[in-house]
């Protein structure tokens, strides 16, 4: 059963047509993902951050940013998300599908830990850069 089917049976007659219309323009493609669409994602994850720091140097209410623009965000990445795991399989080798995908969360893991530890020694620079600064040790 594909996911066009799938969401027929689970949707209500007059809410498809908007979803529909949502995966559309999200994804720029009617039936399955292709490269186009992982694109059109990852797009839209660097758009989103762009906009919320234009609405806050608007002067919005930063709380309705913050909570506003960090829950599109994470609609968006779990589509994102959605559509690499798609993807990965439908390019992967019948006789190495395991292999393939594998490859793709063990390297998905890899980028998340570097991440992490990148993330963490920012901050712990930046806490001991304005500790410094403001004991002026």
């Amino acid at each position: 059963m594909s996911a066009k089917s799938s969401l027929k049976l689970l949707l209500p007659n007059d809410a498809q047509g908007q979803l529909f219309k949502w995966v559309l323009v999200i994804t720029g493609s009617k039936n399955t993902p292709d490269g186009k669409a992982a694109f059109n994602a990852a797009l839209a994850l660097l758009i989103i951050p762009v906009l919320m720091l234009i609405a806050d140097q608007n002067s919005y209410n930063p709380a309705w940013i913050i909570v506003g623009g960090l829950l599109i965000f994470a609609i968006v990445f779990a589509i994102n998300s959605a559509i690499h795991s798609f993807l990965i399989l439908s390019y992967a080798t019948q006789k190495d599908v395991s292999l393939d995908v594998g490859f793709y969360y063990m390297s998905n893991t890899a980028g998340r830990l570097v991440g992490t530890l990148l993330s963490g020694f920012v901050i712990l620079i930046l806490v001991f850069s304005h500790v410094f600064l403001t004991l002026r040790l």
